[in-house]
Parts: structure tokens; C-alpha cells; sequence
């Protein structure tokens, strides 16, 4: 999944309202741009350490209940691009 499919999919969440996943998905994604601005500064374990400790969060982050039907919607995307951190 690209990085604009993903992102597409988490302002979705977002936008729809979600009060559970949509903060929690906000500040990951911040602190993944944050990475990836330091990227080329990174030695490849410490790059590493950073996409386990995102994927975990993520994952955590889909682990939380949400009543709302648009969000469980873009929840499913987002679930379907846990593991996908790369943007190339």
C-alpha cells in the first residue's frame, strides 16, 4: 500500500469521527513522518527498532473498540496495511 493510500485512509478515520482510533493514528503517523525526516541520518537497527515499535502501535491501535460503522470501514483498510511501513 502507498504511503498517499494509506494516509487517504487514515484522514478517512479521522474525518468520520472516530474518537478512539483517529488520535491515536494521528500522533503515530506524525512521529512516523518525524522518522522518516531523519531517515538518512539513521543506522538500519535503529530503523528498524522504529518500524517494530510503529507496527506495534498500530497494531494496538486496531485492537480498540469503535461503535462507528464509518470508522470500522477504514479501520478494515488500515488493518490490511499493519505490516506496511515502506514507501518506496
Amino acid at each position: 500500500m502507498s504511503c498517499a493510500r494509506l494516509a487517504g485512509n487514515a484522514l478517512l478515520a479521522i474525518n468520520s469521527g472516530d474518537k478512539v482510533l483517529a488520535p491515536g493514528l494521528k500522533g503515530l503517523l506524525q512521529r512516523a513522518c518525524n522518522i522518516g525526516k531523519r531517515r538518512d541520518r539513521l543506522k538500519d537497527a535503529t530503523l528498524l527498532q522504529y518500524l517494530a515499535s510503529l507496527a506495534q502501535q498500530l497494531t494496538n491501535l486496531m485492537t480498540l473498540a469503535n461503535p462507528h460503522n464509518k470508522a470500522n470501514s477504514s479501520r478494515a483498510r488500515l488493518k490490511s496495511a499493519e505490516a506496511t511501513w515502506s514507501c518506496s
